[in-house]
């Protein structure tokens, strides 16, 4: 089974005596985690103001309820920043001069999903 696609069951009874006519069909969709955000970007227009933006993380067959953005100074070390239902976060207390990695994940009701590529963005 594929996460995301629908698929109907039915079930056909049988005993020694024969088989029964089928149950009414049941339609499901199997769900997973959601995929990775895709073409994140991070961008300094303005002094100690960053914007990160990206593409909707396709949903793998349950609805993506939030982005949480994730910043690093190193690339190593990872820490939260927003978690939000847009595509966009505008983080205005970044430290001016200094270079930060960003990165983003979907969550969804089955859990967090892969984590997008990384953007990085030197603060004005």
């Amino acid at each position: 089974m594929r996460n995301g696609a629908k698929y109907q069951f039915r079930v056909i009874a049988r005993t020694a005596l024969g088989a029964r006519a089928p149950s009414a069909g049941t339609a499901v969709t199997p769900a997973g985690k959601p995929l990775a955000p895709a073409r994140i970007k991070a961008k300094s227009t303005k002094k100690k103001t960053v914007t990160i933006s990206w593409k909707a993380a396709p949903a793998n067959g349950s609805k993506v309820t939030s982005y949480v953005v994730q910043y690093s100074p190193n690339g190593r070390t990872w820490k939260p920043l927003k978690t939000t239902s847009a595509k966009s976060y505008t983080w205005k207390k970044a430290k001016s001069r200094k270079t930060y990695q960003f990165r983003v994940y979907a969550k969804n009701t089955v859990g967090s999903g892969l984590k997008s590529g990384v953007a990085l963005a030197t603060v004005k």
